[in-house]
């Protein structure tokens, strides 16, 4: 089973209508729209246009100044342009691209991070749906199977107790079915909100499942995969290149810039012109606490890429165990309920038809069914939302997911 599983994997297709009648919508769309309406996302993509921006001011020099100054006996007018020298102006240049960089990977962190959000609640919200109808049905049987044994304690065959065990059990899968309401209606809110339609628009959803084959065939695979372009550790990576460049622009800051430039002078006995050549030197350092706060930083954001590559292997490897643990389980139960379970009911509806077991019997194969089914849905989510994290841990690119409608029993 594993090894089969180890090159295919159940992926779930899905389609969303936010009113009757509507076109169907798939789950990578609603992903699309909610990237497209995401105010973070917006506020991120400003902020990688202010950065581009500073890339571009820090390859330039400073602005060159035009002095003018006059009393009764001299005027003068001087032009200045101080030139960054000793690498500084290369410096702040890298820095800036480092930073735009990690304002790219932010971006790409967030864009995963909201899908996989749309995701786990468009799951949430299917599994929800489908458990709520199998329920219903559920439920249906039980007032039948209650209404048969309050006849069975009047003629004295059960006791009071098997009653109130009936009773208990009733109550449980009626609570289930409020909880399983409460799910759903929080998970529609977020996705409405997350896709910027109204909270109260209604969702229609539509589930189905399909093969495809694996991008990682093993927790090692996917570990790999993981590690190879990850947008956090594209940030953490960048931002230890942005720090070392500002360890060396701390111990550079000190040292002097030229300031040139030409002037021209009027005074009652002359007027002449010249150019001027001019060094600020400090005569005191105190720059080496920025050069040592520099320095811990850079080795602090050292320290962030170890802690970042454990957390996302650690990620990838269980988002991919959990796929896998959902697949096994979902194919075990899938192939009872189409086969054994399946074989089982027929028998007890046919044996009921002849005579050969009460109403009660019948009615206690059709409620375990429904707890199966019940199951299996949870069991579909769960792929669906193990397939999302999983893709998330590998940081792969958005794949349009179309889909085919089937009639399914299950």
């Amino acid at each position: 089973m594993m090894k089969r599983l180890a090159f295919t994997f159940v992926l779930c297709f899905a389609t969303v209508s936010f009113a009757a009648g509507a076109e169907a919508i798939s789950l990578a769309q609603l992903q699309r729209e909610a990237q497209r309406v995401s105010p973070d996302l917006q506020s991120v993509a400003r902020q990688i246009e202010a950065a581009r921006a500073a890339t571009r001011q820090a390859g330039r020099w400073t602005n060159p100044t035009l002095s003018i100054s006059a009393d009764r006996e001299e005027q003068e007018i001087a032009l200045r342009q101080t030139f960054d020298v000793w690498g500084k102006l290369p410096l702040a240049r890298q820095i800036a691209m480092t930073d735009a960089e990690t304002t790219v990977a932010r971006l790409s962190i967030a864009r995963l991070d909201l899908r996989y959000e749309v995701a786990r609640q468009f799951w949430t919200l299917a599994a929800a749906e489908r458990r709520s109808a199998l329920l219903e049905s559920e439920l249906a049987d039980w007032r039948r199977l209650f209404a048969i044994r309050e006849g069975e304690l009047k003629a004295g065959e059960i006791a009071t107790s098997d009653l109130l065990t009936a009773q208990s059990l009733a109550a449980q899968r009626r609570q289930e079915r409020w909880k399983l309401a409460s799910d759903a209606t929080t998970s529609r809110v977020a996705l409405n909100v997350l896709t910027g339609h109204n909270a109260d628009a209604p969702l229609r959803i539509d589930a189905d499942i399909k093969r495809q084959g694996t991008s990682a065939t093993s927790g090692r695979e996917a570990i790999t995969q993981a590690l190879a372009a990850h947008p956090l550790l594209v940030q953490t990576r960048a931002r230890l290149t942005a720090a070392g460049y500002r360890v060396r622009q701390e111990k550079r800051r000190w040292l002097p810039d030229p300031t040139l430039g030409p002037f021209a002078r009027n005074t009652p006995e002359e007027t002449f012109a010249g150019f001027t050549v001019s060094f600020s030197l400090p005569i005191l350092d105190r720059n080496r606490d920025g050069i040592r706060s520099a320095a811990a930083s850079e080795a602090a954001v050292q320290a962030e890429i170890g802690s970042a590559e454990r957390s996302i292997a650690q990620e990838a490897f269980t988002a991919f165990q959990l796929r896998a643990q959902a697949l096994a389980a979902f194919e075990e139960l899938n192939d009872l309920l189409t086969g054994p379970a399946a074989r089982q009911l027929a028998l007890a509806e046919e044996s009921f038809k002849l005579g050969a077991i009460s109403e009660r019997d019948l009615l206690s194969a059709r409620i375990d069914r429904s707890q199966r089914q019940q199951e299996l849905a949870a069991l579909r989510a769960q792929i669906g939302l193990a397939d999302a994290r999983l893709t998330r841990a590998l940081a792969q690119p958005e794949r349009e997911l179309s889909w085919t409608r089937t009639d399914s029993k299950n």
